[in-house]
């Protein structure tokens, strides 16, 4: 309709959709003869869906003037007069009507009151001569968004494309709701002159053959003979449809035997759109000239809601884009919304995202009239077996970034072999699909997850089951890692699951359920890879659990363990205050003997965060507290492990002497325990002591019997460790081809375990190394980025700093003082915002020199002053600042 806009068109619509006269065919009928069109109704079908109805019976009064006093009415504007008065509308209905009537009067007069050619007032879905037929279900072409690339697929195989190269039949597939019908309905829009003898689109979906090849015969008026239908469905449509050049849509097919019903012809196009990618399959549709059509992109789906409510959505475009993540990107989805916004005008994207975010009531949301988000993916469940359905509710319960078959076996509680078929039926299906990441992952869209879970819910039993058995996996997956160290496909299965594994957890701390065997068994895996927020995270809940049910002995193991986690975020002052309450949480554990063991684990916790913040001579009295408590315990085991920390402890204070007396020790004590993984650790550190000593012939002799060892137990996170501190002692005794070497070696070995933490660290030596030693600038600032970057993404402040204090040498030596200057205050920034005492000892005194270089006595000073508000008692600021 020329006189009206697309949107006013759509509102117009729905206004139509929601009177009471027009919900069943007999209504419609008396409701027209009401409005003085009884001449129209020889012409309507009554016995239509209600939202075809709509289109049929605006197409037909769009089409013809009626002669009333004198003047040519629109048969339209004589329904729309009635419908001014009708007590079902409300006030903005009534409104909107008027608004309608009066363009139509502007627009007419316009005309000079010419009566218009079909064609000018055409309603989309007008239905021509009998010699051609333009048929397809409601479509909105002013809403379609995107899928450019399609359109010309479907272009090319269709009509540009001759003779051998053409396909005459192309498939559609993918998730319900992503826009099939659309797709096929836009191109035929499109295309429409392409095809002289006109679009037919058929939904067909629960007809038998015989009722679709009639309904599709039916268009054109054909006389079916009796003996015709006596032939069979077949015949008939090759009989109607063979010479003609048309374009037949199959909607929504569910069985190949629609197959016999594609006619026989170079003439006829088919497009048959389905949600069971492989039905297109057997009805002999080649890979080649099938589309699989997915959620738009972010950028379509905006432009997709701009043209429901433009100004709203650019005035808001944080809230649009929250909606369209909340709606998965779904196209049938956000047309709802869309709707939605554009007739609740008063309600804002931000209101409407938050009662988004309530998963319970998201589908109930996303209804609009005939449009309906759960009724689409409800139509999908009638193809699936009951046990089938189960599996695919269990599936809400896996992670909704994606899973693997062995999450799936899990909450269905089946065989590998069984989760991995229905898996595949339900990717056949779109209701599944791949995740983006690879490995072998499968996702659920958002809302089809929504879907699935409300199927679970229903069933209480089976969600228990579900989410206990995804819990008991993954503490067994454990157990057999730990078990066998060397399982590998074990292993890969397990970093790949962590995400799950994060599931599993919180279920456990829900029900309260205190398997706090689940956690302990994962901390190897998640030290081995640094995973220490997801660490944290995992022990809190346990934490929280135990001190519930009065498990102090538990709540003391986790509260360490959380602590020994922060340390390495770099979080001190939240792990010195997840320690603090082990002090009175001791009184209530016995006997005696375990109070005390668990008090000297406490201590050399407490000691190593002293050690961290800068607080070396606390720290020494802590580790030794720790250390006699294990001696008069007699545990041989802490105290090996308590004189190792303390060695660490006394180095820092260049106490190297005693650093290598106690380091002696406690590799004495490891050696007689036979504990050669404490040996190998203990010799590292040894052989770092020594290279402060500057007795570098003797650490790298240590050092290399600490690598011997761990190459011998297959240790490769420890070889990376130790090539490490190989390639500083290598580096001092000026062999530096040989600690380049060493240096990307212990590179390769953390980037293959995927320990980013350590890969950090290497890289930072390994850049430093290059730029002063070999002179290979770029390199060398290359990785240490990359290090810089690691150590960012890792939360990982303290080194963070590190690395930018490296970075601001590396380019003082490189002649760019600005661009140093930038990367020493970062580093400064850091440590202040950490305390990090140590770490503004270290970046202080390079950034001092190199502001008074430049002549910033007074930026100089600013940071003198900062830097000993965070510590104060520090010799090293003292005498620079004074």
């Amino acid at each position: 309709m020329k006189f009206i806009d697309a949107k006013e068109n759509f509102q117009l619509r729905a206004i139509l959709k929601r009177i009471p006269q027009f919900q069943t065919a007999d209504d419609r009928n008396d409701f027209l003869s009401i409005c003085d069109l009884e001449d129209y109704c020889s012409s309507i079908i009554f016995d239509k869906t209600l939202d075809n109805f709509v289109v049929h019976l605006l197409a037909v009064l769009t089409k013809d003037y009626e002669l009333v006093e004198d003047s040519e009415l629109l048969g339209l504007v004589l329904l729309l007069e009635h419908l001014k008065i009708d007590d079902s509308l409300n006030v903005e209905e009534i409104n909107f009507i008027e608004l309608v009537l009066n363009k139509w009067r502007t627009w007419h007069s316009s005309k000079n009151q010419n009566i218009p050619q079909i064609s000018q007032l055409a309603f989309e879905g007008t239905i021509t001569p009998s010699d051609y037929s333009y048929h397809i279900p409601s479509h909105d072409t002013w809403i379609f968004t995107g899928r450019e690339q399609d359109l010309t697929c479907l272009e090319n195989w269709l009509i540009k494309s001759k003779g051998q190269q053409r396909y005459g039949v192309v498939g559609i597939s993918g998730t319900p709701g992503v826009g099939k019908t659309a797709l096929a309905c836009q191109f035929a829009e499109l295309h429409k002159e392409d095809f002289p003898d006109g679009v037919i689109c058929l939904r067909v979906d629960g007809l038998d053959m015989n009722k679709i090849a009639q309904e599709f015969a039916g268009f054109y008026q054909e006389k079916i003979k009796p003996e015709d239908r006596q032939r069979g469905a077949a015949y008939i449509m090759q009989k109607v449809f063979a010479q003609r050049r048309i374009l037949l849509i199959f909607d929504n097919a569910e069985t190949d035997k629609i197959k016999a019903l594609i006619p026989p012809s170079d003439k006829c196009s088919v497009i048959i759109t389905a949600r069971n990618k492989g039905l297109l399959f057997s009805l002999g549709i080649p890979f080649r000239s099938q589309i699989q059509l997915f959620p738009l992109s972010t950028e379509d789906a905006l432009n997709l809601l701009e043209k429901f409510a433009a100004e709203r959505v650019v005035a808001e475009k944080n809230s649009a884009q929250e909606i369209i993540k909340l709606v998965g990107n779904l196209p049938l989805a956000l047309t709802i919304a869309g709707a939605t916004l554009h007739l609740q005008n008063k309600i804002t994207l931000a209101n409407y995202a938050a009662s988004l975010r309530e998963e319970k009531t998201r589908l109930d949301l996303l209804k609009l009239e005939h449009l309906d988000v759960r009724a689409s993916f409800e139509l999908s469940l009638k193809l699936l077996e009951k046990e089938t359905i189960k599996f695919f509710a269990c599936l809400s319960v896996c992670r909704e970034g994606g899973f693997s078959v062995y999450a799936a076996r899990a909450v269905a509680n089946c065989n590998k072999a069984t989760a991995q078929r229905q898996l595949n039926y339900l990717c056949q299906l779109s209701l599944l699909n791949g995740a983006d990441k690879g490995d072998n992952l499968y996702v659920l869209h958002p809302l089809i997850r929504l879907f699935a879970g409300e199927i679970l819910s229903a069933d209480s039993i089976l969600k228990l089951k579900a989410e206990a058995g995804r819990a008991e996996f993954y503490r067994g997956l454990e157990r057999l890692t730990n078990l066998n160290s060397k399982n590998l496909k074990v292993k890969s299965i397990f970093k790949k699951e962590l995400g799950d594994i994060m599931e599993a957890a919180k279920w456990y701390h829900e029900q309260e359920i205190p398997k706090y065997d689940f956690a302990f068994c994962m901390l190897p895996f998640f030290e081995k890879y640094g995973y220490w927020q997801q660490a944290v995270e995992l022990i809190s809940g346990f934490q929280l659990l135990a001190e519930r049910l009065g498990e102090w002995d538990i709540v003391v193991r986790f509260r360490i363990q959380q602590a020994k986690y922060l340390c390495q975020l770099g979080k001190l002052l939240q792990a010195q205050e997840i320690l603090a309450p082990i002090a009175d949480i001791l009184d209530n554990i016995s006997p005696p003997n375990t109070r005390q063991l668990y008090e000297a684990m406490w201590l050399n916790m407490l000691g190593g965060v002293m050690q961290r913040q800068g607080r070396f001579d606390e720290a020494v009295d802590t580790f030794k507290r720790s250390a006699a408590i294990g001696e008069k315990l007699g545990n041989q085991k802490h105290l090996a492990m308590v004189l190792n920390s303390l060695g660490g402890v006394l180095e820092q204070q260049r106490r190297f002497d005693e650093a290598v007396e106690v380091l002696q020790q406690s590799a004495a004590i490891e050696e007689q325990l036979c504990n050669q993984r404490g040996l190998a650790r203990v010799l590292t550190s040894l052989g770092g002591v020594l290279q402060r000593q500057e007795r570098y012939e003797e650490a790298l002799k240590i050092l290399q019997r600490s690598y011997t060892i761990r190459q011998q137990l297959g240790d490769e996170h420890g070889l990376a460790m130790v090539l490490h501190s190989i390639g500083r002692v290598m580096r001092r005794l000026g062999q530096f081809d040989e600690a380049v070497d060493a240096f990307k070696r212990s590179a390769v070995i953390d980037e293959k375990l995927g320990n980013q933490p350590g890969l950090a660290k290497i890289l930072n030596d390994l850049g430093t190394l290059l730029l002063r030693r070999q002179g290979q600038f770029q390199e060398a600032m290359d990785a240490l980025k990359r290090s810089a970057a690691i150590k960012e993404q890792l939360g990982d402040k303290i080194g963070l700093a590190m690395v930018h204090a490296a970075m601001g040498k590396a380019l003082i030596a490189h002649g760019e003082p600005q661009q140093a200057t930038t990367e020493l205050e970062k580093s400064f920034v850091i440590n202040e915002s950490i305390k990090n005492h140590q770490g503004l000892e270290i970046v202080t005194p390079e950034l001092i020199k190199l502001l008074k270089k430049q002549g910033q006595l007074e930026e100089a000073q600013v940071y003198c002053k900062r830097a000993l508000a965070i510590a104060p008692s520090n010799k090293i600021l003292l005498k620079l600042c004074n």
